[in-house]
């Protein structure tokens, strides 16, 4: 049996970050305990996120990391290091027949465009004519692999004896800025580049050794990554709904223990000054369903305007 079970993209596991602990530890100790009362073999699914802003690059698998364990982050870097020392304490203690892979960024089809992941934000933006938000300067790197390699990686993990960890990525690096690049001539879009602040431990460099995935399981990557991106940016031109859904949607951030942020994002009106009235009637409820919500909650609405944005912060009474 294979445990994949968590939030993984940042957007995803920030916003549910107790959700996300839960899975690494007792998702992962439930799953154990069913692999080990049926004998099964039990593959963990981990992440490149263990070696943190990695200091050491490229990354092996002996590397042990460099992770803030009270940051942003640390809800999923930490759930999945607690997931595989779970893991490996099964092995000793009952000899259970356990794998372990570090999965490094993956991208293709079926990708959510509002996931908040660098492929598939660029593609959507890029397709909707948005501008392509990249976080710092752009000069981060990362390695991405495309989900028909990554199947094949884990097939061949659960097929093998190995008990890992092992790394399964593309060990092709790349920054974050030849990446929109890429998209915007694959697509032929003519969308800007929109540099925003630098997330809080956001990684520098990411890219994985693959040495021991090439000699135990016979496995390295297949598809370059002009390749994969043109497949994947094929199946968001085909499904116009969920590039809708990209150009409007929520984030619901915490600001202080006390206060979160509520921000609504519109493609279509992007530069535009618009208030809640001039927004056309069937988006204006979504933000205001949630405003109601909180405030029938003990929360109260201080809302304001800015430029291709709707924000209501509100404050707990």
């Amino acid at each position: 049996m294979a445990h994949l079970a968590s939030p993984a993209s940042p957007r995803e596991y920030l916003r549910r970050p107790l959700d996300t602990l839960a899975a690494g530890s007792h998702g992962t100790e439930r799953a154990l305990e069913l692999a080990h009362g049926r004998t099964a073999r039990f593959i963990l699914a981990s992440t490149s996120e263990v070696y943190g802003d990695p200091l050491t690059h490229p990354q092996p698998e002996d590397y042990w990391g460099n992770v803030n364990p009270v940051g942003p982050r640390s809800v999923y870097d930490e759930a999945k290091r607690f997931a595989e020392a779970l893991t490996a304490t099964w092995r000793g203690e009952h000899g259970l027949n356990t794998g372990i892979v570090r999965i490094f960024n993956t991208y293709g089809p079926r990708m959510a465009a509002t996931d908040g992941r660098v492929v598939s934000t660029f593609v959507a933006q890029a397709l909707t004519r948005q501008p392509l938000t990249i976080f710092g300067d752009g000069s981060q790197t990362r390695s991405f692999c495309f989900i028909d390699d990554l199947v094949r990686g884990m097939l061949a993990m659960i097929d093998s004896a190995e008990h890992g960890p092992v790394n399964l990525g593309n060990p092709e690096e790349i920054s974050v800025t030849d990446v929109a690049k890429l998209v915007l001539r694959l697509t032929g879009s003519d969308s800007p580049l929109r540099f925003l602040a630098l997330p809080a431990d956001d990684p520098a460099r990411r890219c994985p050794v693959i040495a021991r995935a090439r000699k135990s399981l016979g496995w390295q990557p297949q598809t370059n990554l002009a390749e994969g991106l043109s497949r994947t940016i094929g199946w968001f031109r085909s499904r116009p709904d969920e590039l809708t859904s990209a150009g409007c949607y929520t984030d619901i951030t915490p600001t202080t223990e006390r206060s979160v942020r509520l921000r609504m994002y519109f493609g279509p009106f992007t530069g535009w000054r618009c208030s809640m009235s001039q927004l056309s009637a069937y988006k204006r409820p979504i933000l205001g369903s949630l405003v109601d919500g909180l405030n029938s909650s003990g929360w109260r609405n201080h809302g304001r305007t800015a430029r291709g944005y709707e924000t209501a912060t509100c404050h707990q009474r």
